[in-house]
């Protein structure tokens, strides 16, 4: 072979050498923008809301219960707050802070005289408690709960009709710990709300009054609005 075929030969070699590197860096370009596209037009992933906030108002049947309460007879009070449910699964942590009015309706013979009164407590409690929903959290679902509600007394008021016998002469206890088990059920509205109804059963644990074995006991009915948060 002349040197002139030699130098056509391998003009030819490295044309087709630099044709073939352009069509693999073309093809890798368009893998790279077909790739790319794909990536920008997912969707993201929506992640669950994990906390829900109840603004609630609550209807309650409160009455003493315990040995120096046998005559104690249930009146009618209102609790107002807010809960949240903290937790990503069907189980969850309720936590809020209420303000609830409590007490019972009593009658006493004292000094031969029939007298009637009302007592009334004042609570700020602060519910902590386990909430099982039986289906999905984030829909429309009835649920459980059970746990304590710790409390401190904000305020106490005894209305007697004979305002000169004093019957209880123990002051309320500042502090108090009640157990507290519900059921109810959230139906949601939208995405983002839904109504709550619930009712729930508390019972204290420590006594109402220093030295007495009084309890507060109370049947609690309850409409709340769920906001996702």
């Amino acid at each position: 072979m002349n040197p002139i075929s030699k130098i056509a030969l391998s003009t030819m070699v490295l044309s087709l050498s630099n044709f073939a590197m352009a069509q693999s860096e073309t093809t890798a370009a368009k893998d790279i923008s077909s790739s790319s596209a794909s990536i920008q037009i997912e969707s993201p992933m929506q992640r669950p809301k994990a906390a829900r906030m109840t603004p609630q108002l609550s209807v309650i049947s409160s009455t003493f219960d315990g040995s120096d309460a046998s005559n104690a007879k249930a009146i009618t009070k209102v609790s107002l707050g807010a809960t949240v449910d903290i937790g990503e699964s069907n189980l969850v942590t309720e936590t809020g802070i209420l303000y609830r009015q409590i007490g019972a309706s009593e009658s006493a013979i004292i000094n031969s005289k029939s007298t009637d009164f009302e007592t009334n407590l004042n609570y700020l409690s602060i519910p902590i408690s386990s909430k099982y929903y039986f289906s999905n959290q984030h829909e429309s679902s009835f649920f459980a709960k059970l746990g304590l509600a710790p409390s401190i007394l904000v305020g106490n008021q005894m209305i007697e009709s004979s305002p000169n016998n004093n019957y209880r002469k123990a002051d309320p206890n500042v502090f108090a710990l009640d157990l507290l088990i519900g059921v109810g059920g959230k139906y949601q509205l939208t995405e983002s709300i839904g109504i709550v109804l619930e009712v729930s059963y508390w019972r204290s644990v420590t006594p109402a009054f220093s030295g007495s074995n009084i309890n507060t006991s109370n049947f609690v009915n309850t409409l709340g609005l769920n906001i996702n948060l």
